[in-house]
């Protein structure tokens, strides 16, 4: 832990010499005294567990602003933001749990309906035709997991690691950390990576339409679609979209 913290620490005195930013250099090289003598007093041990969740490192705040400017682009103007304010709305990252790590590997900020973007507007300007009523669409009720009304930073898996899994296996495997990834999750997933869909399609156990069926996203007429099947059909070419519990908002 406090050789990443030193680091990071490193590159960012690097590039405050690189812009000859002598009061950010300054105040770096003063942080990195504390981080040292920190070190000695053996705090950074009896605290690793919370630092975890906080250490942003700037790979991931680069990624972060990447798919922030994206949903700005998508939907700033419908919210009847500029762009500097609904990025300045969305929230800020946390850093990707160990637990998580080969499990969900992801950074994803979702979106949620609003009263100027409701589902059906979100969906259209994500690009994505829906092939039902998605207002029938709720979270998961065996779970007790409830979708924010408000746009939230979790870390997810993108469905390749549950091809050929039916949505009720999936849920069945869920264990105290983990979730099913929602209809929001889907969606935020296809914004991020477009390309996702040419490779499998996602599943999202984390929702429900009606009793017995789960939606999906894929691709019809070189579209993303929205649809929904039965929760015990497996296909190899789907795969189930599962995230880690802790979000933040």
């Amino acid at each position: 832990m406090t050789e990443r913290i030193q680091n990071i620490l490193a590159e960012q005195m690097a590039e405050a010499r690189q812009g000859s930013d002598r009061i950010r250099l300054q105040g770096l090289k003063d942080l990195a005294k504390r981080v040292a003598r920190a070190n000695e007093r053996g705090w950074f041990s009896q605290n690793a567990s919370s630092l975890q969740t906080e250490l942003i490192t700037p790979e991931l705040q680069t990624e972060w602003e990447r798919d922030a400017q994206k949903l700005a682009d998508f939907f700033a103007k419908l919210e009847r933001k500029s762009e500097a304010e609904y990025m300045d709305s969305l929230p800020k990252p946390f850093a990707q749990p160990e637990s998580y790590r080969g499990r969900f590997d992801i950074p994803l900020i979702v979106t949620v309906p609003t009263k100027d973007v409701p589902l059906a507007e979100m969906l259209k300007a994500g690009g994505i035709s829906s092939y039902y009523d998605a207002g029938r669409t709720k979270d998961w009720e065996e779970d007790s997991y409830q979708t924010p009304d408000r746009p939230y930073f979790t870390w997810v898996s993108d469905g390749g690691l549950n091809l050929n899994k039916s949505v009720e296996d999936v849920r069945t495997s869920l264990i105290h950390d983990s979730r099913g990834g929602t209809l929001l999750d889907g969606i935020g997933v296809v914004i991020k990576n477009p390309d996702i869909l040419k490779h499998h399609f996602l599943d999202l156990p984390g929702s429900q339409v009606g009793s017995g069926f789960a939606p999906f996203l894929d691709r019809w007429s070189e579209r993303p679609r929205l649809y929904r099947h039965f929760v015990d059909r497996a296909d190899p070419s789907f795969g189930s979209v599962v995230a880690g519990r802790e979000i933040r908002t």
